[in-house]
């Protein structure tokens, strides 16, 4: 009996011993870990790579080496995100002798890689511009659609691209730049001017290399309210020193994230990013042009008015541009005529609103005089060139608005020769002869409009 309760214990004490060493795995030095993972990489055996640094990283969560040939590793996945976790956490824990033998082996791995994703971003907006304009050529309607389908997944590429040369070089202008292209493309607006704010903020730290520089001191500049400060003033001069590569980079820069602003209908915000270009060019056309276009969606018609002719004083003999300008005051002359007709709807069925009549008053003034500033400068471009044809019709179009009949006839008209397949214009010539009263005109207008 005694003999048999000694074996019992001893079988007791080897199960529990056998548990035990199932329990607890033997863990070998780091070095051990690195050594394999170097010999598997030189044989290109990725796997069993992966599988020693795993382990290793486990037990040794701040082995540098260890982050560093798992971000090797990565890099041949072309997995950058994980590549740039691991060289990080590299550079953290590195001592700084170690450090710089690892930078020897990491930095042209990201310098390979930022070049490559940098070149197929630029490849793959080639390709989408491509696309784009065959699919705005084309008139099969399926292929177009199709045409377009491709587009937008060169965009998505494009955008890929882009976001891992930010991940790669945080503090490089071009990807963030070039990423906000992307979005701005893909009418993703929010998100473009998010990363254009971003780019603005890597040029001016990374570029300018001012310390002394704090842009919260140009506010006042920046919102159009007063006169340059003295620092804005040094940071003028020391933007004309740089390079003209540079200079380029920080307008084209500005000028997306304005526009992008304007899209949003951030009108303030507009503003004061073209102020701000103002600052540095202070001819620009086209920030002239979004600024009057801003102050006009913003109501502000006196303010709108004094920076156009801002741009038709310094480029008189822009047709082009005079005709933009010319849409935008029409557009506006159309916004503030169905104001104008809500208004007076609202006073003709008995509105409480005591001042009513004064409110339908000032939008009849505002749209007349939307429609006045466009005529004023589609004259301009007809004494530029009688035979440009779009300007006729919106000339046409705006003496409609204007109830000025007789003259619209005798413009629309002019203008149904010059554009015989645009059949908008017919409908709006019915209405001006039902306007007059012309029945037979109007039957036999119907009758073409519907041909």
């Amino acid at each position: 009996m005694r003999h048999t309760i000694v074996m019992g214990l001893a079988i007791a004490l080897v199960t529990s011993a056998t548990v035990f060493a199932q329990k607890k795995e033997r863990v070998e030095p780091a070095s051990v870990y690195v050594m394999s993972a170097k010999i598997a990489l030189k044989g290109k055996e990725y796997k069993r790579a992966l599988e020693n640094l795993t382990i290793c990283l486990e037990n040794y969560p701040e082995n540098a080496e260890a982050h560093m040939l798992m971000g090797v590793i990565w890099a041949e996945k072309d997995e950058i995100d994980s590549m740039m976790i691991e060289f990080n956490l590299t550079r953290q824990y590195a001592s700084k002798k170690k450090l710089k033998k690892f930078e020897k082996q990491m930095i042209p791995i990201e310098e390979d890689k930022w070049e490559t994703n940098f070149n197929s971003g630029v490849a793959y907006i080639n390709i989408a511009d491509s696309l784009d304009n065959v699919a705005g050529e084309t008139e099969d309607v399926a292929e177009g659609q199709k045409l377009r389908e491709m587009v937008g997944q060169a965009l998505d590429e494009c955008r890929a691209s882009f976001r891992n040369c930010t991940l790669i070089k945080p503090d490089e202008f071009r990807g963030w730049f070039n990423l906000g292209l992307v979005y701005d493309r893909k009418r993703d607006y929010a998100k473009a001017a998010e990363i254009y704010e971003e780019s603005e903020r890597v040029f001016y730290v990374f570029t300018l290399e001012d310390s002394t520089v704090n842009l919260s001191d140009t506010t006042q500049f920046y919102q159009g309210a007063g006169e340059n400060t003295p620092l804005f003033e040094g940071l003028i001069k020391k933007f004309r020193k740089m390079k003209e590569d540079l200079r380029n980079r920080y307008k084209g820069l500005l000028t997306a994230l304005g526009g992008v602003y304007f899209e949003l209908e951030e009108y303030e915000n507009c503003i004061v990013v073209f102020r701000r270009l103002l600052g540095f060019y202070a001819e620009d056309l086209s920030a002239l042009e979004y600024i009057g276009n801003s102050h006009q969606k913003l109501g502000n018609a006196d303010e709108a008015l004094k920076w156009t002719r801002l741009i038709i004083d310094q480029n008189p003999d822009d047709k082009d541009r005079l005709y933009n300008v010319g849409v935008h005051w029409y557009n506006g002359g159309v916004e503030d005529k169905k104001k104008y007709e809500r208004l007076l709807k609202e006073m003709l069925q008995g509105s409480p609103d005591p001042n009513i009549e004064s409110e339908v008053a000032k939008a009849e003034e505002r749209y007349r005089r939307g429609f006045t500033r466009a005529l004023e400068m589609l004259d301009r471009v007809l004494e530029l060139d009688i035979k440009d044809k779009e300007t006729w019709k919106l000339k046409g179009v705006s003496k409609f608005f204007l109830d000025e009949y007789e003259e619209a006839i005798s413009v629309l008209e002019k203008a149904q020769e010059m554009l015989p397949d645009d059949r908008s214009i017919c409908p709006i010539l019915r209405e001006c002869y039902r306007k007059q009263g012309d029945v037979e005109k109007v039957l036999q207008l119907t009758e073409e409009c519907d041909l």
